[in-house]
């Protein structure tokens, strides 16, 4: 399991795909099925069972995949508002709408297929990677072709190679231009580094982060209540009359109990 997203994906100079970035992903060292407890991604991928906090398998990265397919077609992922509440409730309810025009039938189905809310239907649940490579999306492709690389893709990235044969055109300037003293950095290991008792067995409660969510997005929607009773008030002072202050009030009042209700049902949804 892994953050799985665009930005963790990369082009070799052969124009075969990268992936990194593994500081989220879990290995079982028994060779046995991994499983998942944590609430950590990124907000546009995240699946239902992650946000639900349930345990969970591979079944995630198969989702992500699902996501970043229409990304890739569309533009944006699927569920996206800039409202990270409206988005989880979206990709715990909503279905993805299809363009005709962008997405065929087959590519339809593999993304409905990959984002099926429940993990256990979702398209190769239980890391059965051999249903994946049968969906007929993939019927032209030549999987040990692919897997040799021996496809002439049609885009290869320019090489931009300095002096040490190294390509650092797509790495901002203010990085590779820093000089290093490896003096510094030669030989260093944790032993080197304070207070490290501090780490031992450190793991993130995805509850505590759960709740710290929910708690930044009521005192922002707070924020915004109280503004508009400032500014109601200060417009009520100058031209109002009385009954249009109070039905000025008995608005914020029935936005206030929508607000409440909204982060009952979210938090309903969460536990489910």
């Amino acid at each position: 399991m892994r953050d799985l997203k665009p930005e963790n994906i990369l082009l070799g100079s052969d124009g075969y795909i990268k992936v990194t970035d593994f500081g989220l992903s879990k290995l079982s060292k028994t060779g046995g099925v991994v499983v998942g407890t944590t609430f950590c991604g990124t907000a546009e991928y995240l699946s239902p069972e992650q946000l639900r906090n349930q345990p969970h398998g591979v079944e995630v990265d198969y989702w992500a995949l699902g996501v970043i397919a229409y990304e890739l077609m569309a533009g944006l992922p699927p569920f996206y508002n800039r409202d990270h509440k409206t988005m989880f409730k979206l990709i715990l309810k909503g279905e993805p709408k299809f363009n005709e025009s962008i997405f065929s039938q087959q590519a339809q189905s593999f993304i409905r297929q990959c984002l099926e809310k429940d993990p256990k239907k979702r398209l190769g649940t239980g890391g059965n990677f051999a249903q994946f490579k049968a969906h007929p999306w993939f019927s032209k492709l030549d999987w040990e072709k692919l897997y040799q690389k021996q496809y002439d893709l049609d885009y290869k990235p320019e090489k931009h190679l300095n002096a040490n044969n190294v390509d650092l055109s797509n790495f901002d300037t203010r990085f590779t231009n820093q000089q290093i003293n490896m003096e510094d950095v030669m030989g260093l290991d944790k032993t080197d580094i304070t207070n490290q008792e501090l780490f031992e067995g450190f793991d993130v409660d995805s509850k505590i982060v759960e709740k710290i969510l929910q708690e930044k997005m009521k005192k922002a929607e707070k924020e915004q209540i109280e503004n508009m009773q400032m500014m109601g008030c200060a417009d009520d002072h100058e031209s109002q009359s009385t009954s249009q202050q109070q039905q000025r009030k008995r608005d914020v009042s029935q936005k206030k109990k929508k607000v409440r209700q909204e982060d009952e049902d979210l938090d309903q949804e969460l536990s489910m």
